[in-house]
């Protein structure tokens, strides 16, 4: 019988006298979640190996034995791999883990400046510090939690904070308004509310 992600391997007949070698082995990508034989859970061995291994006799029949393979995560995409934000700002970035069958999605962020770019380790939230300097730049790094090793990073430069445009709708803080008119050239917003 077929498994995603592995095979069994040592299912066959035998005959009382013969020693019984059923071992686990997963395709490239995946790993062994689980080993069962007779319903009981085989550990992984010294070796590394799931392996159940015994001598037939004429008491057992018949021996039953499943595995449970899992993906493991080979790379990660993101929407974006270079960020401009400026001072204050917030971000929320989309990782796609790849496959999607993955085991284990989690993925743990973290920022090479975060006095300037913080993350949040969990959510992958990047806030830009107001006291940010124009120009200077952070790498995000997300990390696979299921090894360690998928890694990718996004990069984040610091950029001057846009003038508003006419009838955008500005949250500063306590203060909401709606740009009536701005000019760049002058850096002036006329504002109501």
């Amino acid at each position: 019988e077929g498994f995603e992600g592995g095979a069994l391997n040592g299912i066959r007949y035998y005959v009382p006298g013969d020693v019984i070698s059923i071992t686990a082995e997963p395709e490239e990508g995946y790993f062994v979640k689980q080993l069962m034989v007779d319903g009981a859970k085989i550990p992984k061995g010294a070796n590394g190996k799931y392996q159940y291994r015994c001598a037939v006799d004429l008491a057992r029949k018949k021996i039953t034995a499943s595995a449970e393979f899992g993906a493991y995560v080979l790379f990660l995409m993101a929407e974006e791999e270079t960020l401009e934000l400026y001072p204050g700002q917030s971000w929320q970035t989309n990782v796609f883990v790849i496959p999607e069958n993955a085991y284990n999605q989690e993925l743990i962020w973290s920022s090479s400046k975060p006095r300037m770019v913080s993350v949040n380790k969990k959510t992958g939230n990047i806030k830009v510090s107001k006291k940010a300097k124009q120009g200077s730049t952070a790498v995000i790094t997300v990390t696979a939690a299921d090894r360690g090793t998928v890694k990718m990073n996004i990069t984040v430069k610091v950029v001057k904070r846009p003038v508003p445009s006419k009838g955008e709708i500005v949250n500063s803080g306590k203060l909401q308004f709606e740009v009536t008119a701005s000019t760049a050239k002058k850096k002036t917003v006329s504002c109501s509310g």
